[in-house]
């Protein structure tokens, strides 16, 4: 099992891994496969996005939104701009994560 530390090798896998499933997404009650490629792809479209939206490399980008799959591509999208990505989650569970500051 690797692991990708950089949006560089998330890039080399999309074209090393191609057709060969990333993620598996739930659509229409059904599991479906999602390759590499096609995240690779996605991230490219947030990041071309983001670039036509003015987005320069050092700025924050905020995303809100509840965990999905589309996270995925969103992060190394936003990455692949240099951007600074801050995460504001919704959190479904009625139990409270414990603390892991020292600080607490």
């Amino acid at each position: 099992m690797w692991s990708t530390r950089t949006v560089a090798e998330f890039a080399l896998r999309s074209i090393e891994f191609g057709a060969r499933p990333a993620q598996r997404v739930k659509r229409d009650g059904a599991w479906h496969d999602v390759s590499y490629a096609e995240v690779g792809a996605a991230a490219v479209e947030v990041a071309l996005g983001l670039v036509a939206l003015g987005v320069a490399p050092g700025d924050r980008v905020c995303v809100l939104a509840e965990t999905r799959p589309e996270w995925s591509p969103i992060q190394y999208g936003i990455a692949s701009t240099a951007s600074r990505r801050r995460a504001a989650l919704r959190c479904r569970s009625t139990r409270r994560a414990p603390r892991t500051s020292a600080s607490g």
